[in-house]
């Protein structure tokens, strides 16, 4: 609980310092409410994590849909199907993971946003060690609490995150997640994060690119690096399509949708 007031604090305080925005945002064109209009967004993934004495590739699907609830509130619905792959020496895993969440959230487009969100988790394993074959199933509910502050040309942001099994052998974590993210334009953007509590010692840089010649269309990519046990280094690439209203990358995070940046 101390940590989801840590999260608030620190919300207010970079709210409160947020100067003026005009001109990179194009505010002029933005409206005041948490969500602008209904929107939705599919994507796509795909990773590569080298540790030592082993690797794992990940595909990764998700959709998510943004709704208006009233001026100052929103309602995010999400869900995502994930397959990896992962070998360790003589031993293979097999990991499906598919879920489901909701936030809800305030969020002001000239200040920033505050939401609170719960999903649920299930993966199943399939261990494979020679001859050996064993399957594993596990649920897990998650919670997660998004503070953000909206600057001229920046996001500054916090994501506290605790997940906890439901049923299976799983252990409990609970993360913080900081991050500083700059729109060099208002269709790219860096996102660096740095990770604390269970997070500790793990980084994270990441861009986005919206076209503008398909404004619909992003790509991404993000290199993490993890340095607790086992130590470990990640490439994700991600492609969005995204429906509503056509505007620049800097305004859909602003207006219509749901996260840290």
């Amino acid at each position: 609980m101390q940590n989801r007031w840590t999260v608030v604090a620190l919300w207010v305080g970079l709210s409160a310092i947020a100067p003026a925005r005009a001109d990179l945002n194009n505010r002029q064109a933005a409206s005041n409410r948490a969500v602008s209009a209904i929107n939705g967004e599919l994507g796509l993934g795909w990773g590569e994590t080298k540790f030592k004495g082993g690797d794992e590739s990940t595909r990764m699907i998700r959709a998510e849909g943004n709704v208006p609830l009233g001026q100052a509130f929103g309602l995010n619905l999400s869900a995502q199907q994930s397959q990896a792959q992962q070998s360790f020496g003589s031993i293979d895993f097999d990991s499906d993971t598919e879920g489901y969440a909701i936030a809800a959230f305030w969020r002001n487009p000239q200040a920033g946003l505050l939401g609170y969100g719960r999903g649920r988790f299930r993966v199943t394993d399939v261990k494979v060690d020679g001859d050996t074959r064993t399957d594993l199933e596990v649920e897990v509910d998650s919670q997660r609490i998004v503070a953000a502050a909206y600057l001229d040309g920046a996001t500054l942001s916090v994501l506290s995150g605790k997940t906890e099994a439901v049923s299976g052998p799983a252990s409990d974590a609970d993360v913080l997640w900081y991050h500083i993210v700059a729109y060099t334009s208002p269709d790219f953007l860096l996102d660096l994060a740095i990770g604390a509590q269970d997070a500790d010692k793990n980084y994270s840089l990441a861009f986005e690119h919206q076209l503008t010649s398909v404004p619909s269309l992003s790509y991404g990519l993000t290199y993490s690096l993890f340095r607790n046990d086992p130590e470990a280094t990640t490439w994700f690439l991600t492609i969005n399509y995204r429906l509503g209203d056509v505007k620049p990358l800097v305004r859909r995070y602003h207006e219509d949708l749901f996260g840290v940046r």
